[in-house]
């Protein structure tokens, strides 16, 4: 008797660890970066050089940034977004844009 109410409970406890993984897994897709984050997550997924400047602009739904080298003759850009009922930013759009460029050179 005291066995099968060790398995019950085992049983019981596999059961539960299952559900929170399939809550946990669920919830990967409403996790993004956070906004002090942002910018490294940019410059490591878009490999943008350390020594490059940023122009950075955050609100509570868009971070939009342009990086540039010390010349200004290279540039990348990165946008993210929070998408709703999400914790964090998303990115949405980043590279290179030479009529951006041109107006950041001027």
């Amino acid at each position: 008797m005291k066995n099968s109410r060790h398995i019950k409970l085992l049983q019981i406890l596999i059961v539960g660890i299952f559900l929170l993984g399939i809550v946990f897994i669920s919830l990967i897709d409403h996790i993004g970066v956070s906004g002090k984050n942002v910018e490294a997550h940019a410059r490591k997924s878009q490999q943008i050089n350390p020594s490059w400047q940023v122009l950075k602009s955050v609100s509570n739904d868009t971070v939009a940034m342009i990086f540039y080298s010390e010349n200004k003759k290279e540039h990348k850009f990165s946008i993210y977004i929070k998408h709703p009922n999400s914790w964090g930013y998303f990115f949405r759009i980043g590279g290179s844009d030479y009529s951006l460029g041109e107006a950041i050179v001027c």
